[in-house]
């Protein structure tokens, strides 16, 4: 972990000198390997979050240097990601979601539908299968169809 301190108060000035760090960084991580090495090349991901001072808690910090990592090192090798609230939106679902499945594989909730599939005679040429479940009395599914599902209660 490396923490830049006294970046300048604005912010996108703070942002461009922290990404001239990290390509700094990546830089000399190529540099670093052994070039008479049979080893493979070595690589970087790094991820970015500024905060100021007070505003954030050095654990809200790290788990957004965290997830911006986590997307860096889903882009591909020598990439660097800046953390954005989207982020967090996006992580915060999956886990709402991995937990709902969880529940519903417990109480046996979920169910796996088809959609049928049409070609322009609206002869049946297939199913795009979905599945679905109802958890903590509101309907879910996934992967997303086209069609909507009933909401009921549990």
């Amino acid at each position: 972990m490396v923490l830049l301190h006294d970046l300048g108060e604005d912010l996108s000035q703070a942002a461009r000198a922290a990404e001239r760090v990290a390509e700094k960084l990546l830089v000399a991580i190529l540099e670093a390997r052994d070039l008479a090495s049979a080893s493979p090349p070595t690589t970087g991901s790094i991820g970015i979050t500024l905060f100021r001072g007070r505003e954030a808690s050095v654990d809200a910090a790290m788990q957004q240097a965290d997830i911006a990592l986590q997307q860096a090192k889903a882009a591909g090798v020598n990439a660097l990601r800046f953390f954005s609230s989207e982020m967090q939106a996006a992580v915060m679902a999956r886990v709402h979601l991995e937990a709902d499945l969880h529940q519903a594989l417990r109480h046996e909730e979920l169910a796996l539908h088809y959609q049928v599939q049409v070609d322009e005679a609206a002869r049946v040429t297939g199913g795009k299968p979905c599945c679905a479940g109802i958890t903590h009395g509101a309907a879910w599914f996934r992967p997303a169809c086209s069609f909507p599902w009933p909401r009921r209660a549990a």
